[in-house]
């Protein structure tokens, strides 16, 4: 069992999915953190984080947290509209001053990014890594070499205030030429 503090893409991949990258370009959720206000005219086109493009609604709520309903057009009060291809929301006209906060999926390219597509593969086939384990304490060290490993199992925890960190547990297992692990050790 392992766990890393940063989440690598190319690191996933490798290890549990075998699936494409794609650099550059990410798609993801974005939500108006302050809420915008619906001005007299009724039509908020929220600002897309990155330069980036209007791809999804994924809902609006009020300051109360109770999600608004969508409608084909002409709103009542507590119900919204979209525009598919610009990304611009139209509330009723008597809902005019009220903060709304509005959730949508974005797409845009950023230097470094990553973007993995997962297919379900077929039934046998798993990534191989090996792993290489190195403990030092007060100059004496113990370094383990794990040929061959496949993972079992990724978590990801949902605190809401505390950090991300990935978990992972693999299993070792004897590569082509029979060999589990190598064992180095300072004494």
């Amino acid at each position: 069992k392992a766990s890393f503090g940063r989440i690598n893409g190319t690191l996933l991949n490798s290890i549990f999915f075998g699936g494409v990258v794609a650099e550059g370009g990410i798609e993801t959720v974005s939500q108006t953190i302050n809420g915008e206000v619906i001005p007299a005219g009724g039509t908020v086109t929220p600002v897309v984080p990155n330069s980036g493009t209007y791809v999804k609604d994924l809902g609006v709520t009020d300051a109360k947290a109770i999600p608004l309903k969508r409608v084909a057009s002409a709103p009542a009060t507590g119900q919204y509209s979209v525009d598919a291809a610009t990304g611009a929301y139209t509330f009723a006209a008597a809902d005019a001053g009220k903060t709304v906060f509005i959730n949508f999926r974005y797409s845009a390219m950023v230097a470094g990014a990553k973007s993995i597509t997962v297919s379900n593969l077929d039934m046998g086939y798993t990534p191989e890594f090996a792993v290489d384990l190195q403990r030092d304490y007060k100059g004496k060290f113990m370094h383990m070499n794990f040929f061959r490993c496949t993972s079992n199992k990724l978590g990801f925890s949902s605190k809401q205030d505390d950090y991300d960190i990935p978990e992972f547990e693999f299993q070792p297992m004897a590569d082509d030429l029979n060999r589990v692990f190598k064992i180095d050790l300072s004494e």
